[in-house]
Parts: structure tokens; sequence; C-alpha cells
């Protein structure tokens, strides 16, 4: 996995990032196995970079902001 040099990025980059579907990443944020968080304005989510990392490493859900 190719890290950004951003802190966080958009749902569909990080899905891509995973190779999985957003609707995947979006269970994985409801199970609570990946943490994000919602810009102001409500609509636009990110994915904290360290977080996809972890998971991708095998330490679900161990990333905390």
């Amino acid at each position: 996995m190719t890290t950004p040099s951003k802190l966080a990025v958009p749902l569909s980059e990080a899905a891509a990032m995973l190779s999985v579907n957003p609707r995947t990443l979006r269970r994985y944020i409801a199970a609570g196995k990946v943490p994000a968080f919602r810009l102001p304005g409500g609509r636009d989510l990110r994915i904290p970079v360290a977080a996809l990392e972890a998971l991708v490493n095998g330490n679900a859900g161990g990333a905390s902001a």
C-alpha cells in the first residue's frame, strides 16, 4: 500500500487503497474496525491513513487519532 502525504483520505480513496468496495469500508466503520470522521458540513467522510495502515498490518481497530 502506498501512503499518501495526507493524514486522512476520502472514503473512496481509502477503499481503493484497501482494494475493497466503498460499501465494505462503510461496514468496517459501522462495526468499529476503522475510525472515520466527517468534515464540517457533515457529508464528507475521512479515514485516517494511520488507521488504514493498522488495518493492513493486522492491527484492526487499533489506530487512534
